[in-house]
């Protein structure tokens, strides 16, 4: 047997007995097809029908629903998963439309391409732009308004996804809301933390701040606009507490503590500068000579990983 097919032999002989000893929980089963997805460059992992699918670049955020996108097919997985497992209504979709799966494609996206192994850019870049919902179909547009609206809904969704100190690519999330005498009463910052009379509150101070004990939710108000950050995570599992806490009141996760990102700055300092910081954008800043050097490092690596199979006797 050739040596590359033993390696992928092995790779799905792993893969199953991995599978055989998993917990039969929901919770493991994401995380396992969570991990398993993040080694395939098109794929990511369903929390609804638990399991993995290929990317389709028409789902965006506030785009349009999974059935449209995934189909029927989809929607009876999803249905028949459901009514025999009750641990798998999970909350899945953030105000800004965003759910998992942007933030897995995304993040996979954008160490691909720093990797050099995805040309699958124009995707990454419709995922990382900023956009808003818009008033009347209240679905996804690109025309920012800048006046306040009366219907509680934020006027733009800025994603960012940046390196924190340890290296780890992080999904980053600004959302703004415009404030005016038409402005909501009440602005829900995260699950947990309700601002209310924005408008007033902003009237008698300059600048004001603050941040959520239970989330990665942190945020500032000015006289004209409240700016909300959220720290989404990294690659992880569709049900990982830090991500579940931005979509339910009832979570509370104890990994909200102060990240420090690779240029020494807080989160909220990361949407201050121009687009260009945003790591998706900047992907092709790195020379050539350190690209050889990312491509030769892997090359190594796999041909470690596959000596490694050949050491084992059969």
């Amino acid at each position: 047997m050739a040596s590359m097919d033993f390696t992928v032999y092995m790779d799905g002989m792993l893969y199953n007995m991995e599978d055989s000893i998993l917990q039969e929980s929901h919770e493991g089963i994401m995380e396992h097809i969570s991990r398993h997805s993040r080694r395939q460059s098109d794929a990511w992992a369903c929390e609804l029908c638990e399991q993995v699918h290929k990317i389709n670049e028409e789902d965006l955020p506030l785009a349009s629903g999974m059935d449209s996108v995934y189909g029927r097919e989809h929607s009876a997985k999803v249905a028949l998963n459901c009514a025999s497992n009750s641990k798998t209504k999970t909350m899945i979709t953030h105000v800004s439309g965003i759910s998992h799966r942007h933030i897995q494609m995304a993040l996979k996206l954008t160490r691909l391409t720093r990797e050099g192994r995805s040309s699958n850019r124009a995707y990454l870049r419709k995922l990382t732009v900023t956009y808003a919902m818009d008033q009347n179909s209240m679905s996804r547009t690109h025309q920012i308004s800048l006046e306040p609206r009366s219907d509680g809904l934020a006027n733009s969704f800025t994603p960012r996804i940046v390196k924190d100190a340890d290296g780890s690519l992080r999904f980053l999330l600004q959302t703004v809301y415009q404030i005016g005498d038409d402005a909501a009463t009440s602005i829900n910052f995260c699950p947990h933390t309700k601002l209310t009379s924005p408008r007033q509150l902003a009237s008698s101070l300059k600048l004001s701040s603050g941040r959520c004990k239970n989330c990665s939710t942190s945020y500032v108000i000015s006289a004209s606009q409240v700016r909300v950050f959220e720290d989404f995570g990294t690659e992880g599992s569709p049900v990982d507490l830090h991500w579940q806490a931005h979509l339910n009141s009832k979570v509370k996760s104890h990994s909200c503590r102060r990240v420090r990102f690779a240029n020494g700055e807080t989160m909220e300092a990361q949407f201050d500068g121009p687009k260009s910081s945003c790591v998706a954008e900047t992907v092709t800043s790195y020379s050539d000579r350190e690209t050889r050097m990312r491509i030769k490092m892997r090359s190594v690596m796999s041909k470690v990983k596959e000596a490694v199979y050949l050491s084992f006797d059969f």
